[in-house]
């Protein structure tokens, strides 16, 4: 059977991603060739302080890698949730993989329904506030300068928002 469009018949693809083992990582071509058909949800952990010398709300970000999704920008840490993972998996996976630190508390604030996220397609963004221990990785930036920084644009325009909303 093919889909109405003259692509790639269905049976092919079916029996193509039967083999995939949803436990492995993926590529992120291959991540992002299954996104663009699918909704997928994303862990957003945003962590803000007061910064104690200058007293100005500010939010740790982290600089992504040439070869990542958002080559080069800057962002609040998050992952997609896995098959069959928890929150909880999720949330030591950022602080392994991302933080270099422990992730102290986290709590749901809010949820973001991204529909179109460019190469990804729709995902959908749970954002929590999380406290980490001091020395993690990451840059303190102070909220009023997140303009002036190659800042993911939802996450400075959607996600730390709910998280300054809800404080």
């Amino acid at each position: 059977m093919s889909p109405e469009n003259g692509g790639v018949p269905y049976d092919e693809l079916i029996s193509l991603l039967d083999q995939v083992d949803p436990g492995q990582r993926y590529s992120h071509e291959f991540f992002n060739a299954l996104a663009r058909i699918s909704v997928s949800v994303a862990i957003e952990a945003v962590v803000v302080r007061v910064n104690p010398t200058n007293c100005q709300q500010e939010v740790l970000l982290i600089q992504r890698g040439p070869e990542e999704t958002f080559p080069s920008l800057w962002h609040c840490p998050g992952t997609i949730l896995r098959v069959g993972e928890s929150i909880d998996t999720a949330m030591s996976r950022l602080a392994d993989n991302e933080f270099k630190a422990r992730i102290l508390t986290f709590r749901f604030v809010d949820f973001y329904n991204n529909p179109d996220e460019g190469q990804r397609g729709h995902t959908m963004h749970l954002v929590f506030i999380v406290e980490v221990e001091d020395g993690s990785a990451g840059t303190w930036v102070p909220i009023d300068d997140l303009h002036e920084k190659d800042v993911i644009p939802y996450h400075r325009d959607s996600v730390i928002p709910l998280v300054l909303k809800s404080s």
